[in-house]
């Protein structure tokens, strides 16, 4: 009794924390963003800052397909903790996380061999942008979403383990990146779209490789993989329960 006791009282601690971090992050992610917007601009001009946001926004909504499938794991994971099954959580995660690798891989295939077939200059008429430019920018930016994709599951593990402050520090973290890489362009004095996205690749994809390292290595050792985690019932049992979440 006392056991579930500590629990119910370390839940909501969890709780008020993540409600106290969750906001600050809110706000200095506001003043990060309007920041971010100015330097934009100064480094890429009126129409190429159009057209960098509108390429890079349908990129990431690449990222959309795994909201039902990261709930799922969410779902999967919290069951298996809430009966102590510490060995049905972890190869919970490695399955839905090697199924989702290997989709990654599928759609990185796809797209090399669709994306270069397309007139991107019909697709995004523009006087100052060349088909060469369109193409690196559009390129880039659906190569680092397909990798954002591939470790998006990290911030589902944090959720079930109702650590989602460490997530919004994780956010944090890459919006920061995004700001360092557009305040280097600008010092550089470079006006290409497909730099930018370079930069702001590589930046976010270091903080978000980082921080997987961080939670198997250091924060959740238990979470190291083991031979026999991937299971095809488990990646199948996740998905079907993140049917509705999808479809929502």
């Amino acid at each position: 009794v006392l056991s579930k006791a500590a629990d119910f009282d370390d839940r909501f601690r969890r709780l008020g924390l993540n409600l106290r971090v969750g906001f600050a992050v809110r706000v200095l992610n506001a003043a990060i963003q309007l920041a971010l917007v100015a330097l934009l601009l100064r480094v890429l001009g009126s129409e190429r800052y159009g057209l960098f946001v509108t390429i890079t926004s349908v990129a990431a909504w690449l990222q959309l397909g795994m909201l039902g499938a990261g709930k799922g794991l969410i779902n999967a994971m919290v069951e298996a903790r809430s009966n102590d099954d510490h060995d049905l959580a972890r190869r919970s995660m490695w399955s839905l996380w090697s199924g989702l690798l290997l989709l990654v891989v599928v759609l990185g295939i796809g797209a090399a061999l669709v994306l270069p077939a397309i007139h991107w200059s019909a697709v995004f008429p523009s006087q100052t942008v060349g088909e060469a430019e369109l193409a690196r920018t559009v390129g880039l930016a659906a190569a680092f979403a397909l990798v954002a994709l591939a470790l998006s599951p990290l911030g589902f593990v944090l959720s079930a383990h109702q650590e989602d402050a460490k997530g919004a520090g994780l956010l944090l973290a890459r919006n920061a990146a995004t700001l360092l890489a557009a305040g280097l362009m600008l010092e550089v004095g470079s006006r290409s779209m497909s730099g930018l996205t370079l930069a702001i690749g590589v930046g976010t994809t270091v903080v978000g490789a980082g921080a997987v390292v961080w939670l198997i290595g250091v924060d959740k050792p238990r979470l190291r993989p083991r031979a026999g985690d991937v299971s095809v019932a488990l990646v199948v049992r996740a998905l079907r329960a993140s049917g509705t979440f999808l479809a929502l």
